[in-house]
C-alpha cells in the first residue's frame, strides 16, 4: 500500500499528473539497491532513501554550473549505489544476508 501511495505521489507531483510508460525509468534499480543496502531493515531503508533521494535532486539546485558538470552530478546516485552494493557484498556476516526463504514459492498445503 505504501509503495502504491508513493507511486501515486510521484505521478501526481513529480510528473505533473501525466502518466508515461517509462515514468520511473531507472529509479527501480535504485529501489532494489536500497533494499540490499538496508539489509532488510526498514529503519535503515528510511535513511538510505533520504541519502539516495538527496543525491537524486542535487542537480536541480546546481543551475549555475556548466551542462557537463550537471550531467556528471546526475551520475552520483548510481555511483554511490555501486559503491554501497560493493561494500554490502563484502560484509558477509550471517545477519546481513537476505531471508532464507527469499525466492521460494509458498504453498499453504505444504505446511
Amino acid at each position: 500500500m505504501i509503495a502504491g501511495l508513493g507511486g501515486l505521489y510521484y505521478v501526481m507531483d513529480y510528473a505533473n499528473g501525466s502518466w508515461s510508460n517509462n515514468a520511473f525509468g531507472d529509479r527501480g534499480w535504485l529501489a532494489i539497491a536500497l533494499v540490499i543496502f538496508a539489509i532488510w531493515r526498514p529503519d535503515i531503508s528510511i535513511l538510505g532513501s533520504i541519502l539516495f533521494g538527496g543525491l537524486y535532486v542535487v542537480p536541480i539546485y546546481m543551475s549555475n554550473i556548466s551542462v557537463q558538470a550537471v550531467e556528471l552530478v546526475k551520475t552520483l546516485p548510481y555511483v554511490v549505489t555501486i559503491i554501497v552494493l560493493i561494500i554490502t557484498s563484502i560484509r558477509n556476516k550471517k545477519e546481513n544476508q537476505p531471508p532464507a526463504s527469499l525466492g521460494l514459492s509458498y504453498f499453504r498445503e505444504d505446511r
